[in-house]
């Protein structure tokens, strides 16, 4: 599981990935042009989501047996996911965190945290998330 959180300024991810019972470090955030795509859920499908997304003139969306995965794309205009189709999605809320720590990141953020800080916090109390922090500011 993930925690990714953008609070309009900058976007934030945790570096945790899980192999069975074991931990391992990994990059969550992927330049793409002027944006930042990052996926929560299954690694396999977010792969295949940002391929989409990259090539996407040229690819159909994937097709899955069962959805679990949410595909995140950020740049200094705000941002989108897509879920089950290529139809993107958005709030209209000033941040927004994604992924299993997205609770504590939330209220993090609503508390006055920048995205970097509040994904740390959600690091300290979400099992599912940890193994360091990466940022990119806009």
């Amino acid at each position: 599981m993930s925690v990714v959180a953008f609070d309009g300024k900058s976007v934030a991810a945790d570096k945790q990935a899980s192999f069975g019972n074991i931990k391992l470090t990994v990059n969550k955030l992927f330049h793409h042009f002027d944006e930042v795509l990052s996926f929560v859920g299954d690694s396999e499908e977010g792969l295949m989501m940002i391929n989409w997304y990259k090539n996407k003139e040229t690819q159909e969306f994937p097709k899955f047996k069962e959805y679990k995965t949410t595909l995140l794309v950020f740049s200094k205009e705000g941002y989108k996911y897509y879920e089950l189709t290529d139809t993107p999605q958005t709030t209209e809320t000033p941040f927004i965190a994604f992924g299993s720590g997205r609770d504590f990141a939330m209220g993090a953020m609503a508390a006055g945290a920048d995205a970097e800080h509040a994904v740390g916090i959600a690091c300290n109390y979400d099992i599912n998330c940890g193994l360091g922090v990466t940022v990119i500011n806009f």
